[in-house]
């Protein structure tokens, strides 16, 4: 089916390539399409690929960025890429395969060649690239009498460009591609075509990120890419393409073998294939994929890759929702849909939801499968952006984080993230802070604080600094914790770090049950740390003035409403673990009531917000407080993911 290409070095000299990119006006009914479409190739699955991949096209590319405003090849392809789509989308059949096979390979180019364009080039450039058309030809037909001069014959044969009327073919290409992303199930045929649809939308997105080399200040007020996403008619298609992204998140399909019927080694042999089929049936198997549910991976990094070779579609679509649900505008229509998800195992009716920002339009909260969707955020929750959008739905949905608080086996979700934490030097900042959070939230739960010293585990293979039979999920997080807060004090000496794990100590201080005697050897060994920091900066500072000496331990903590907290923070944890094991006595006259647990008696004293530069972490500092008046108390992070104020709880 068509001309395959096996090798990027090919392409640069392909005779239909060079003719799109030359100076030769090609109208999107011209048969040529036809023949440049009609192509195999596989697409860069790597960063590597995708090197080799761009610079076997950048000659071509460079001639078609001098080219293309004076031709409009790449308009023409964009029409006839949008009449391929109208056609599918209109078939009765959408697993028409040879359909979709043209759709993809007109896609594959558009977003190659658009990629090159946001790279070189300012985004309204990109949208005049994509904009403007020659005019329509002139037949000699057409007139009575042919022209009398050469110089009118040449005149009558040259194209100059115009632009579109009316609707831009921009919000024309993102109409089909949001169109084909929500009616058009990834099936075996329609897989690749699905993923090349939502890689054209990070693409086209992208340019978001180049506009600082493009001199381009206020993209999101003038940007017709972002605009065409963010409002106007698109806003009903919003909560369908949320809900049509988590779907593909929940459903984790794994990608075909091969693409449109072929590929591999022994492609288009019919016998071949009849052999396979005989030999399935014979030893009654399937030829099912291989899944991260079926064969979980070994680490983190095998887990990124499997991601991104086995399901891409699904890896992409939450890179995809983020992107849209994350984009930095007053009403996001995207980030709306998200966070008011219902789960669809529920019975109650859904009601639709006032716009939160002031407009008279409702939102119909779309309807996922939140079992679905808390199963592949524990099997993927080692990849940063699966915990970034664990911590959106934790954070602000609330009826994922209602199923969570309900879920029996939340080792599943809790387990991934320590992992995580464990990694610590070998893993992104970013992704470190995200997870700790993620944890932070979760010990809000009094419920879940409690069930996690239920919960036996044995032979955790990732922990390697002891071997221990068995433990408990409760003692597992505190020594992952504690063992982050270490490595923070001794190398990284992040104060929003060591206020985020001392939070979540304190949290869970209260409900300490059946420790494992490593674990509270762990425990008395920070309180030990603690105190001998307390001690030497104590030595450091007698005799002076804490707020005039440059102190060589940890300069930040030479201010004294710094040094409150970190004082306080070695007592915090033993206290709180040991008040709520005793009951209080209760008045003369009255007897015991069980279950009564005994408030610390600590004040919390207020600390000052954090530098400008901590983003993400504005107020952590408060955190902090948390260790002195543990018991009792929660701590959370209420609002949007950086920027939030945090409030305090009564137990």
């Amino acid at each position: 089916m068509g001309v395959a290409i096996s090798r990027y070095t090919e392409l640069s000299a392909n005779e239909l390539l060079a003719r799109f990119c030359s100076s030769e006006v090609i109208c999107p009914n011209d048969p040529f399409w036809n023949q440049l479409l009609a192509f195999n190739i596989t697409p860069p699955s790597s960063s590597e690929e995708q090197l080799m991949f761009d610079s076997s096209t950048e000659a071509l590319l460079q001639k078609f960025l001098q080219n293309n405003l004076q031709t409009g090849n790449l308009g023409s392809l964009v029409q006839v890429f949008i009449t391929r789509a109208t056609e599918l989308l209109a078939a009765p059949n959408s697993d028409n395969v040879m359909l979709a096979w043209q759709t993809f390979n007109a896609l594959f180019v558009i977003r190659a060649v658009t990629k090159y364009l946001v790279e070189m080039v300012p985004e309204y450039e990109v949208c005049r690239h994509v904009d403007v058309q020659p005019e329509r030809r002139t037949s000699l037909e057409d007139h009575e009498t042919p022209p009398s001069t050469p110089e009118d014959l040449s005149s009558q044969q040259t194209h100059s460009p115009k632009l579109v009327s009316g609707e831009s073919r921009v919000e024309m290409l993102v109409d089909a591609l949001i169109g084909i992303i929500i009616d058009v199930p990834p099936t075996s045929n329609t897989y690749y075509l699905h993923l090349e649809c939502i890689n054209t939308l990070l693409v086209l997105m992208s340019v978001y990120m180049f506009a600082g080399v493009h001199g381009q200040s206020r993209l999101i007020e003038t940007s017709l890419i972002f605009r065409t996403l963010f409002q106007g008619r698109y806003t009903m298609h919003g909560p369908l393409l949320v809900k049509t992204l988590l779907g593909n998140l929940c459903s984790m399909q794994p990608a075909p073998a091969h693409m449109f019927g072929t590929g591999g080694a022994h492609s288009g042999s019919v016998l071949i294939d009849i052999a396979s089929g005989l030999w399935n049936m014979l030893t009654f198997s399937s030829p099912t994929q291989q899944s991260i549910y079926t064969h979980p991976p070994a680490d983190r990094h095998e887990l990124l890759d499997r991601l991104k070779s086995d399901h891409p579609v699904a890896n992409q679509s939450c890179l995809l929702l983020l992107a849209l649900s994350n984009h930095c505008m007053s009403h996001n229509l995207y980030r709306d849909a998200l966070l008011c998800c219902e789960d669809s195992s529920e019975t109650s009716t859904i009601t639709p939801q006032k716009d939160t920002n002031g407009g008279g339009s409702q939102i119909t909260p779309p309807r996922i499968d939140m079992a679905a969707l808390h199963k592949a955020l524990c099997a993927t929750a080692g990849c940063e952006h699966s915990t970034l959008l664990l911590y959106v739905m934790l954070h602000s949905c609330k009826a994922y984080k209602r199923y969570v608080t309900n879920v029996p086996n939340i080792e599943n979700l809790i387990l991934p993230i320590l992992q995580v934490l464990y990694n610590a030097p070998d893993s992104n900042s970013h992704h470190i802070y995200m997870s700790l959070i993620v944890l932070l939230i979760l010990t809000e739960d009094d419920q879940l604080i409690r069930n996690v010293h239920q919960i036996m585990l044995k032979n955790l293979p990732w922990y390697t600094e002891r071997t221990i039979s068995e433990v408990s999920l409760g003692g597992v997080m505190v020594l992952v914790v504690v063992r982050a807060l270490q490595y923070n004090m001794v190398r990284v000496r992040d104060k929003y770090l060591h206020t985020n794990c001392l939070a979540a100590i304190a949290n869970m201080s209260c409900e300490f049950r059946n420790l494992h005697p490593y674990v509270a050897q762990r425990l008395i060994s920070l309180f030990e740390t603690l105190t001998k920091r307390r001690a030497r900066l104590c030595s450091e500072i007698e005799g002076g003035d804490i707020n005039s000496l440059e102190l060589p331990h940890h300069a930040e903590e030479k201010n004294r409403r710094n040094y409150g907290p970190h004082k306080r923070a070695r007592r915090g944890p033993p206290h709180a673990a040991g008040d709520h094991q005793l009951v209080p006595h209760p008045p003369a006259g009255q007897q015991p009531q069980p279950g009564v647990r005994a408030a610390a008696q600590t004040a919390a004293v207020p600390a000052s917000p954090p530098p400008h530069h901590a983003k993400h972490r504005d107020g952590d500092r408060l955190l902090l407080d948390a260790v002195a008046a543990g018991a009792g108390r929660r701590w959370r992070r209420p609002g949007r993911h950086g920027g939030a104020r945090l409030h305090q709880e009564r137990g």
